[in-house]
């Protein structure tokens, strides 16, 4: 099977003409990443839940309360957990600057916190103990805090605490 030749497409080129492209102008297949765009790089470790060391001053707090890193939405979380005492504890992930990431970011342990994309509730963690750390892969919760803030879907603290922990529970980021 041949491939038509677009460039002598008649339809093509109508089309072009309707839109004020000349006839004898192509587009490029150059890749061309903008300055203040996510890289490609940065795109793939978004995306898998591994994580982005960030500042809090590289983040956007967006109109409707929820961050962006270089225009691109995103979620907070703690990727380095240390286990004391044989137990280990499942940070919270988070949607907004909430008075948690506020008092955070205000007493300097805002570096602890990493960024993502991740759409399923399943994040990179390292977990440290005194001799050996090892990585893998956990669902973690949203934060109370975050909900609250942005009033998603009527979340509140005068709900009751089992109407809470079920909305917590069954919260999804893609439904977000």
């Amino acid at each position: 099977m041949k491939l038509p030749d677009f460039l002598k497409s008649a339809s093509l080129n109508a089309l072009k003409t309707r839109m004020g492209i000349a006839v004898d102008t192509y587009g490029s297949f150059d890749l061309v990443v903008e300055e203040g765009r996510l890289t490609l790089e940065e795109l793939e470790k978004l995306s898998s839940g591994e994580g982005i060391d960030v500042s809090f001053d590289q983040l956007t707090v967006l109109p409707d309360g929820t961050l962006a890193y270089k225009d691109s939405r995103v979620l907070l979380y703690i990727r380095d957990v240390h286990v004391y005492g044989g137990r280990d504890r499942e940070p919270r992930y988070h949607l907004s600057n909430c008075v948690t990431l506020e008092e955070m970011n205000a007493c300097g342990r805002f570096g602890r916190y990493v960024i993502a994309a991740e759409t399923t509730g399943e994040f990179k963690l390292n977990i440290i103990t005194n001799r050996a750390s090892r990585s893998e892969r956990r669902h973690l919760r949203v934060c109370q805090n975050c909900l609250s803030e942005l009033k998603f879907n009527g979340f509140n603290f005068g709900m009751d605490r089992p109407s809470r922990s079920a909305f917590v529970r069954d919260f999804i980021p893609e439904c977000f």
